[in-house]
């Protein structure tokens, strides 16, 4: 359509018909041959072993991969079905370690991005780290003296949040910093020393935590916070871990038993094991007011080149099931969960991060959280998260939702077209959404969801490049119609909004730059202007009570439809 109209034909069916008569083929047959034509070229070598990556690809998710293949979806819904529904990604994001928090330009994004995405909450962790400065002195210096502690700058993080309408979820866990340059490399992995020497030393900071922030803020305000306890996955002894978050929980509850604690954090090493944790779990005296867990698609596959991740375009939606099923068989609330972490990858060096791929990616796990849980917090929120010494590029794929210039990815597009809808869901599909509000408009997302190829998989992460993203994917233009049945008669103001790879894709725009690391101020900010969705407005009359919607999408252009009724 796009092309049809930029070049002066009325539509794409005249477009189709010239096309053919010059060419001897229609274009979409003629796009598919330049396409295989060009990734032929760049999978001559090791083909032997590539054709076992294919093999192995295929069998194993047959039908995923069918679904790229599918180029019409229809969806239906009426009015009638409308139902309010939990959106978990307006809940939470994940803000980083608390010293980046007292970061100026961390704060900056914080609040762009609070500012446009709206969510409550912000969670960070390392409250331990040495730049904190919260033990004065050690209670093991005298047995007979109390540790004292200074709040002083995590209070400076907490009024920062809450000054502007934003609270805390404070991880309490003693966790590593960790940055990933593919699922198997770090790129710094600093490990803090054990704060507290026994369980008594820190049930006693978290007393004297938690009454410096009842006595600054007071109850009512700290009991709509969340403490969450994380578990290692190298914490074998489940007895030992179900002792520390006892401690905590118990500790917490002294001053009411209204604020939330949680735990464990339970990430891709654990799934198998979840079962037999929570099992476990049922048996203590303790439960906890909400279950974390993380989602990032890796399997443990030793000695597979692939690293581990999993091929599964569902991996998130069956993770997200197995753990409801889990915790209702348990007779724990199936309802409880927070998702406190998830992405497509663990890396931070990754250019998937930055690609188009990534807003449909965002947006089509977002669509799948949907009434499953209760809140989830895309890890992370910007990539001044994971800035080290080989991260002066423009963008380095970073997992934030802007880069380190504070410039929108097309990640933010997926979350920003999300936040966008409205709060009672008229019907779902994979890659669509369809809600409406209670004044006649509606607000619809969908994408041209495309899982990367088997050329993705074959190679290790910290060999992929942005020049080769195309070669990663083997997805097709999509058309989705929709209809929506029981509307009120009228005209409508039809709105849209995308984001492709001509349109608000920094590592697009980057690429037609020539990939130069040579920018100048004037430049990021030209990218700052640039980098934003394709707005198209027009008008439709409505007189059957039905509203029809077709549109098109590119491989993994991402859109959000707002369609609002006119008043006469």
């Amino acid at each position: 359509m796009k092309i049809a109209l930029d070049n002066g034909f009325p539509n794409t069916a005249s477009f189709g018909r010239i096309f053919r008569e010059t060419y001897n083929e229609s274009p979409s047959d003629y796009r598919k041959r330049i396409r295989k034509e060009k990734k032929a070229e760049s999978v001559q070598a090791d083909s032997p072993w590539i054709e076992e990556k294919v093999r192995d690809f295929l069998e194993s998710h047959r039908e995923s991969y069918a679904l790229n293949e599918q180029s019409e979806r229809l969806l239906t819904c009426s009015v009638s079905d409308a139902r309010p529904v939990e959106q978990p990604w307006r809940f939470l994001m994940n803000g980083g370690t608390a010293g980046d928090l007292l970061r100026a330009d961390v704060r900056q994004h914080i609040l762009m991005l609070h500012r446009e995405l709206k969510f409550s909450y912000i969670r960070f962790w390392d409250i331990y780290a040495p730049e904190l400065l919260l033990r004065e002195k050690s209670s093991t210096e005298n047995r007979n003296e109390a540790a004292e502690y200074n709040f002083s700058r995590l209070d400076m993080i907490i009024d920062f949040l809450l000054e502007n309408e934003m609270r805390p979820y404070i991880e309490l866990g003693n966790k590593p910093f960790l940055l990933m340059q593919s699922s198997v490399e770090t790129l710094s992995n600093i490990r803090r020393t054990e704060p507290f020497s026994n369980l008594q030393e820190y049930s006693d900071f978290l007393h004297s935590m938690v009454r410096h922030y009842v006595n600054r803020y007071g109850i009512e305000e700290v009991e709509k916070w969340y403490f969450e306890q994380w578990r290692s996955a190298e914490q074998n002894d489940l007895k030992d871990y179900f002792e520390t978050f006892e401690t905590v929980y118990r500790t917490v509850k002294y001053f009411s038993s209204g604020i939330q604690v949680g735990g464990g954090g339970f990430n891709r090493d654990q799934y198998n094991l979840f079962s037999d944790i929570i099992e476990a779990w049922k048996k203590r005296p303790v439960r906890p007011d909400f279950v974390s867990i993380y989602s990032y698609p890796f399997i443990n596959r030793p000695g597979r080149p692939s690293e581990g991740q999993s091929r599964d375009m569902f991996f998130m939606r069956k993770y997200l099931d197995h753990a409801a099923s889990v915790l209702k068989a348990a007779g724990f609330d199936e309802n409880s969960i927070h998702l406190t972490e998830w992405n497509f990858t663990i890396s931070s060096r990754n250019p998937l991060n930055d690609s188009v791929f990534k807003g449909a990616y965002v947006m089509r796990n977002l669509i799948d959280q949907t009434g499953r849980i209760k809140m989830s917090g895309y890890w992370t929120a910007s990539d001044l998260y994971s800035e080290f010494y080989d991260s002066g590029k423009i963008i380095a794929g970073g997992s934030g939702l802007i880069t380190k210039d504070g410039i929108r990815k097309p990640a933010f597009y997926g979350y920003d077209f999300m936040c966008s809808l409205e709060r009672y869901l008229l019907g779902a599909a994979d890659n669509a959404m369809v809600t409406g509000s209670l004044h006649d408009n509606y607000s619809i997302v969908c994408c041209g969801y495309a899982h990367p190829s088997y050329r993705y998989y074959a190679k290790p992460e910290k060999e992929l490049s942005p020049a080769e993203i195309e070669t990663y994917f083997d997805g097709e233009t999509v058309r989705y119609s929709f209809i929506i049945n029981g509307v009120k008669n009228g005209r409508y103001q039809i709105r849209i909004r995308r984001v492709n790879r001509e349109y608000g894709s920094v590592q697009d725009e980057w690429l037609r730059m020539g990939l130069t690391n040579e920018l100048s101020a004037r430049d990021i900010r030209y990218l700052q202007q640039v980098c934003v969705p394709r707005i198209t407005i027009g008008n439709t009359d409505i007189t059957d009570n039905v509203l029809r919607i077709e549109t098109t999408l590119s491989e993994n252009e991402i859109q959000h439809i707002q369609i609002l009724y006119q008043l006469s």
